[in-house]
């Protein structure tokens, strides 16, 4: 259970309206007490909402120790994509990976194969790039394409709100799997026909044929792999 300081850090860290969770996924337990030794102690309540928000948050909290609760829809959405395509594919349990190095090696693949999916703001608009995991993205390259005055990644909270996903578990698809424009550099996929990538999760990666993701995710091509 945690303490009355603790729980009184976790109220001033957020503002009283925010519904954002811990950073660490896990809220303090509440009992039922609290509300009223606080306002006690202190002479002030809580606005009703985020003790509401605090009391239900308890009893769906999710542990950063488990990587999967928040992103098992995205995961069953691209099994159903492939499988009603009848496409082959390998999926590979790992332990969690949150780098390409790391994806690579746990899934005993070369790097150059990884498909890295990165989330930006492009003017007002969010897209979806995907590189070789061996590669980073030119963003001169990008926004001369595409006509661009700004550019910038996604921050971890915007990609949390806009995909529910974490860093690293972002998979290489737009619609219907995330909604987003999709955009692929033009040599992925050309070196070997196989692509991988993790599926909506840190501890599962899907390894398939490249020319089958192109068929299924339907990107629209052009360099962008910064030389």
């Amino acid at each position: 259970m945690a303490s009355l300081a603790e729980l009184m850090a976790a109220h001033f860290t957020f503002d009283s309206h925010s519904r954002d969770a811990p950073e660490n996924g896990v809220a303090p337990e509440v009992p039922g007490q609290i509300h009223s030794e606080l306002a006690e102690m202190f002479n002030f309540r809580w606005p009703p909402e985020r003790y509401e928000w605090l009391q239900g948050y308890t009893k769906g909290a999710t542990s950063s120790s488990n990587p999967d609760a928040m992103t098992t829809g995205v995961l069953d959405k691209i099994r159903d994509l492939l499988k009603a395509g009848h496409i082959s594919f390998r999926e590979v349990r790992h332990q969690p990976t949150h780098t390409s190095e790391e994806s690579a090696r746990a899934r005993g693949e070369d790097l150059a194969i990884g498909a890295k999916a990165i989330l930006a703001k492009t003017d007002a608009t969010f897209r979806l790039f995907v590189v070789s995991a061996d590669a980073k993205l030119d963003s001169v390259a990008i926004k001369r394409k595409l006509q661009l005055k700004k550019m910038r990644f996604a921050t971890r909270e915007e990609l949390l709100e806009l995909t529910g996903l974490v860093p690293g578990s972002v998979p290489p698809f737009g619609p219907p799997i995330l909604p987003f424009p999709l955009y692929c550099d033009s040599e992925l996929g050309k070196t070997s026909d196989l692509v991988a990538f993790n599926a909506g999760s840190l501890t599962v990666s899907i390894v398939m044929a490249a020319s089958d993701w192109e068929k299924v995710a339907r990107p629209e091509r052009f360099p962008f792999r910064q030389k």
